[in-house]
């Protein structure tokens, strides 16, 4: 089983951020709604990099994880599956190529989901995974039940980074900025996630 790729397929809309484009503009001091646009795609740069940093979702998103194929037989064919990103709220599907290469929706009584500090899809007792089975895509929807206000407040400050520095940053660059790793070490701190 390999991880071929996680992407977004729908995230929550600007007014279920944590920051709005007006605390951000209260932030840098901006009086006028010109640059509006401009914050916003900021905003929501800053938000990807606190996601990236901290390893959780802060805002409401659905995933798809593909892989190539279920895990392998062994470890008596219950391997789990990690679903990166948490708060892990609830599985939307999963599909899969069968021998046909016939897209495939699993059974909900095939597979379960496993909740600790990370969150796994694992198989119900007495199943297996289908044989000869590639691929699968989980489709999966996360929230944050909170942002602390230390979050927020780095979100802000990377937003204001990125308005600082309008000229495009290299990731190599954004961590080289003064204070840079202060933010990182606010925003890993203290994940205020339960279950």
């Amino acid at each position: 089983m390999a991880v071929v790729g996680l992407t977004k397929t729908e995230q929550g809309g600007i007014e279920t951020w944590p920051v709005s484009v007006n605390d951000l503009k209260k932030q840098l001091r901006i009086l006028t709604d010109e640059e509006n646009d401009v914050l916003t795609g900021y905003l929501l740069g800053a938000i990807e990099v606190a996601e990236d940093m901290r390893g959780s979702t802060i805002i409401d998103t659905t995933y798809l994880l593909e892989l190539s194929a279920f895990p392998a037989y062994y470890c008596q064919h219950r391997e789990p599956i990690e679903l990166p990103r948490p708060v892990f709220k609830e599985i939307v599907d999963v599909t899969y190529l069968d021998l046909d290469l016939v897209r495939q929706t699993l059974d909900e009584s095939v597979y379960c989901v496993i909740k600790d500090y990370r969150t796994y899809l694992g198989l119900a007792n007495n199943k297996t995974w289908p044989s000869g089975a590639t691929g699968v895509e989980i489709t999966y929807k996360t929230y944050c039940p909170v942002v602390s206000e230390r979050v927020k407040l780095g979100i802000k400050m990377i937003a204001s980074t990125f308005w600082r520095y309008r000229e495009t940053l290299t990731e190599q660059q954004l961590s080289e900025l003064p204070g840079f790793m202060n933010i990182r070490s606010m925003l890993s701190k203290g994940k205020e996630w339960t279950w």
